[in-house]
């Protein structure tokens, strides 16, 4: 069933019967992204309560991820460790004399035993500043508190780290103990992300083989594979409420947020810059709204294996009143969808076939010419799967 939510409908979700903290924004295979309470989780998939439909129940495999619209938690200043698969554990490092893994102590997952080869960085006293490093693709890396960078071969993660460094070449191991490191960065190919995986209010990533809430909602941590069976765990674990986002391996995405364009025209009379800008660079997945502006034209490159684009295009409301403006999207050269957007009409739905190497998508100016001419798509991304019949 196509959802038409009115804007009555999502303010009642947002003042009525649930708060704004308890809104999930929903990413279907068959449906455009559409808001509902998420009530609870269990085996027979997510129940929510939905402002069309009331309270349903959606299968695992219908669901793509399921999160709320608002940004998470800056971690730049936050001890963590990273995973190359993507997951982050906020905590702290638990000194050992192993040196093939890494104890992590989490606040409610408990202690975490880690193998090196699947850590990608670990921030120990980690500065606010994000572009002050660039970790080397072709060694390990510790940048110390003083901005000094040592390179070479991290042998383990106790306390002190030991660093085969090399030297007029010759083989040096120096010591540094934690409190003179800001972050150590291993080097070595990312992995895809295991599902389904679960983003945290606290700013914890972690993947399950399953999902179990227990009464009243609380997370089976122990389910987790790198949990360590020796150590108790918290008594308090994660509960529903403390969930930001969940995703799902039913058809693979990718968020144009994640994509820059290949190439972007512009009038020579245009003055300011077009786009596109993010407006949540922080987004589960890159599910950001990317805002654009006309008269612009924007080429994207459409990655292997994609065949379908969907999003909602809308008008924002200041721009409404003298906003008029056509926007075309073709494939390799090829119309495929022309909207008009206005006042009467801001919104519309885009679900197309992508059969091609070429998304373009052109701002054309309408009646009022290249006036409050701004746009944003809602949820743009790229699918593999076939095209929904209501789009």
């Amino acid at each position: 069933m196509k959802h038409t939510i009115p804007s009555i409908l999502v303010s009642a979700l947002l003042t009525g019967y649930t708060l704004a903290d308890e809104l999930f924004m929903f990413v279907t295979d068959d449906e455009h992204p559409y808001p509902a309470q998420l009530v609870g989780y269990g085996l027979d998939g997510i129940d929510i309560i939905d402002p069309i439909q009331g309270h349903v129940t959606i299968p695992d495999d219908e669901c793509v991820v399921f999160l709320r619209p608002t940004p998470r938690i800056d971690l730049s200043g936050m001890t963590r460790l990273q995973l190359k698969d993507g997951q982050v554990f906020i905590g702290q490092p638990t000194s050992t004399d192993s040196a093939e893994s890494c104890q992590w102590t989490h606040p409610r997952f408990g202690q975490l035993s880690i193998p090196l080869d699947l850590i990608d960085s670990m921030h120990i006293h980690p500065s606010t500043n994000k572009d002050s490093f660039t970790p080397s693709l072709e060694a390990d890396e510790i940048l110390l508190r003083n901005g000094d960078v040592l390179s070479g071969f991290i042998m383990g993660l106790s306390n002190p780290i030991e660093i085969e460094v090399d030297r007029s070449g010759t083989t040096e191991v120096i010591s540094v103990p934690w409190d003179r490191i800001a972050s150590i960065h291993l080097f070595g190919e990312s992995s895809p992300p295991k599902f389904p995986r679960i983003w945290f209010r606290d700013g914890t990533i972690a993947s399950f083989p399953t999902l179990t809430f227990e009464d009243d909602w609380w997370l089976k941590v122990e389910d987790h594979p790198l949990s360590s069976m020796s150590s108790p765990h918290t008594s308090k674990p994660p509960s529903i409420a403390m969930v930001h986002a969940i995703g799902f391996n039913s058809s693979p995405i990718v968020a144009l947020g994640r994509l820059s364009p290949s190439s972007i025209e512009v009038p020579e009379t245009r003055t300011t810059a077009p786009g596109p800008r993010a407006a949540d660079p922080s987004a589960v997945l890159g599910l950001s709204p990317i805002e654009c502006s006309g008269p612009a034209t924007f080429h994207w490159s459409v990655p292997d294996g994609m065949n379908r684009f969907r999003s909602t295009v809308r008008l924002p409301s200041a721009m409404q009143r003298w906003g008029d403006l056509r926007i075309e999207l073709a494939v390799d050269g090829v119309q495929h969808r022309s909207v008009h957007l206005h006042g009467d009409a801001p919104s519309a739905d885009i679900d197309m076939v992508v059969d091609g190497r070429v998304l373009t998508i052109r701002l054309l100016e309408g009646e009022n010419g290249p006036v409050q001419d701004t746009v944003v798509f809602e949820y743009p991304m790229f699918m593999s799967s076939p095209v929904s019949t209501g789009g």
